[in-house]
């Protein structure tokens, strides 16, 4: 796990960013966008990661995660989800349960979240 980024202007706080099975291009424009953040982004390849390492916001390439990990992701969830308070940005295909679709702050492509993060 690295940390990419850590600003600490006197804006906002998020925190500390967990990213998982973004490309290097995708945590640049990331990098860029919350530059004026008082901000950590972890970058993580290890899917246990995600859920052991406290965050404020997490975002997740689906398409990144084994089958295992994806499980892991889901059934944690599905089980804290009324509990915990962490923003969980899902980039990919919803295949999960109603609740955590509507928990999750869903994103066909890293193209949209981007907007939505303007």
């Amino acid at each position: 796990m690295d940390c990419l980024l850590k600003n600490n202007a006197e804006s906002q706080d998020y925190g500390r960013v967990m990213t998982f099975g973004l490309s290097e291009a995708e945590l640049e424009i990331l990098h860029h966008s919350l530059l004026s953040k008082n901000t950590e982004v972890f970058d993580t390849d290890v899917a246990t990661d995600l859920v052991a390492v406290a965050a404020e916001v997490i975002i997740i390439k689906a398409d990144a995660l084994d089958k295992e990990g994806r499980e892991l992701l889901l059934d944690y969830y599905n089980e804290v989800a009324d509990y915990s308070d962490e923003v969980v940005f899902w980039i990919g295909e919803p295949c999960m349960s109603k609740k955590l679709i509507k928990r999750f702050k869903i994103f066909a492509s890293f193209d949209d979240l981007e907007k939505d993060l303007k």
